[in-house]
């Protein structure tokens, strides 16, 4: 998780609305509090109901408008979690200031019991984003918000690193279940895997039990299927990373005299022009 850092803004430009965010699958629990008015007034909304977030947000701008008579600046904040960047994105394309926090980094005092709700984290993301505002850098951590491209780019790399752990489970499953009779020195990995393990033999010398050997059939199978996903997921990875290192004749013009106008001035004419 990479941080950016967030600038104070000028005071007195605009009246200013902080609203936290504490995002469930269930609900949205809203707490804004304005530069005329404080203290922290709570709000709730369907959880991924956008439509409803924005029209909360819009109805505290408007109330702080009236009341400032300024135009009213609108600073959104929320802990990074499980919804990943998209809501940061849709509201920064509604106009509004997003700040992403790393729950990690918020301080809380150690030395005593401390209550936790989600009206106490609320105001509590309040309060840190209105020390944001005032320039105090060292309250949190910011999360830099890649771009939809950035963050489709890492798809390969985290889908295979999934696969691999799923390949690695099924491997030591095959294992284990066989060290409980005592067969030892198996290598789930090689292609042969089936064949062989039909001519396992326990440590008394007998076939392996039935459903046993059944269920080692299927584990093989998962893991050849798995197998087959990560060679076809490292070959569109090699893919894109042959076109990034392909050069490009556009940008460089003496690779590509045909496409050089001062090629064709230093030349001349064409024979038959």
């Amino acid at each position: 998780m990479t941080t950016q850092s967030v600038a104070p803004i000028a005071g007195g430009e605009s009246a200013i609305v902080v609203a936290a965010l504490e995002l469930s699958l269930k609900s949205w629990l809203v707490g804004i509090s304005t530069s005329d008015r404080p203290k922290v007034v709570h709000r709730q909304v369907a959880g991924g109901d956008l439509r409803g977030l924005l029209a909360v947000l819009g109805e505290a701008a408007a109330q702080a408008e009236r009341r400032c008579g300024r135009p009213a600046a609108v600073h959104v904040c929320f802990e990074a979690g499980r919804d990943g960047h998209w809501l940061h994105r849709a509201l920064t394309a509604a106009g509004h200031a997003v700040t992403e926090i790393d729950p990690a980094s918020i301080e809380v005092n150690r030395r005593r019991r401390r209550a936790k709700t989600d009206r106490i984290d609320l105001d509590r993301l309040v309060r840190v984003q209105w020390s944001l505002l005032r320039g105090e850098a060292d309250v949190c951590r910011v999360v830099r918000v890649p771009s939809e491209a950035e963050e489709d780019a890492k798809r390969l790399h985290r889908e295979r690193a999934q696969l691999v752990a799923e390949r690695n489970g099924h491997v030591h499953r095959v294992k284990a279940l066989l060290h409980l009779h005592g067969v030892r020195d198996v290598q789930p990995l090689r292609g042969d895997r089936l064949e062989r393990l039909a001519a396992l033999r326990d440590w008394a010398g007998r076939p392996l039990p039935r459903n046993l050997a059944a269920e080692l059939a299927r584990l093989c199978q998962r893991l050849a299927l798995v197998l087959s996903m990560i060679a076809t997921v490292e070959a569109a990875r090699d893919a894109l990373l042959a076109a990034d290192a392909a050069p490009d004749p556009a940008a460089n013009p003496a690779a590509n005299p045909a496409a050089d106008p001062a090629a064709d001035a230093a030349n001349g004419p064409a024979p038959g022009a």
